[in-house]
């Protein structure tokens, strides 16, 4: 095979927007070159807290990690540069847009419908999220019966990109002691 420059064909458009809750992994963003030999593969710029870009060594690169903290949620302008010894290489311009996951509340102790627990488990299901517990439906001052969603049409299950924040009654919330 005759050697050919390096090239950079990045999937879609250049810009990549990730988002999970904290302690998830992040979907993988792979890149690819064109060009014989394989490219090498190099990043310049400022990558988010827990993001790293690895080099595969076969002419594509990865760009993976931890979710961000909150602190992290910002566009970080990149560049990747291709380089195989045949021409002048080539280089991409790539912004990484770390943006706020979807959020979804809990408004009430009903087994489903709108604004239950369930119904924001099978919205989150796809998309991920966090899910919170609103305040005026779930007071301190109310019975922990008042606080108790008690499922008996459906077996909850946990989206894996989805997270559930804060306790809800001041008595030691869980998941685990708010669901019967």
């Amino acid at each position: 095979m005759s050697p050919e420059a390096a090239a950079l064909p990045v999937p879609g458009s250049a810009a990549r927007n990730w988002w999970l809750p904290g302690l998830k992994a992040w979907p993988p963003c792979r890149l690819w070159t064109l060009g014989t030999p394989a490219p090498a593969l190099s990043e310049t710029g400022a990558l988010p807290s827990g993001v790293t870009f690895i080099d595969n060594g076969n002419g594509t690169a990865t760009l993976a990690g931890t979710a961000p903290a909150s602190t992290t949620i910002s566009t970080y302008n990149i560049v990747i540069a291709a380089t195989n010894g045949v021409g002048l290489g080539a280089q991409q311009s790539f912004t990484l847009t770390v943006i706020p996951p979807p959020s979804f509340v809990v408004t009430n102790t009903n087994d489903s419908g709108a604004g239950s627990l369930l119904q924001a488990l099978l919205s989150s299901a796809s998309v991920g999220g966090i899910i919170t517990f609103s305040p005026a439906a779930f007071n301190a001052g109310n019975s922990a019966a008042a606080n108790t969603i008690t499922l008996t049409s459906a077996t909850l299950t946990m989206p894996s990109k989805t997270a559930i924040i804060g306790a809800t009654s001041g008595r030691g919330a869980t998941p685990a002691n708010l669901l019967r």
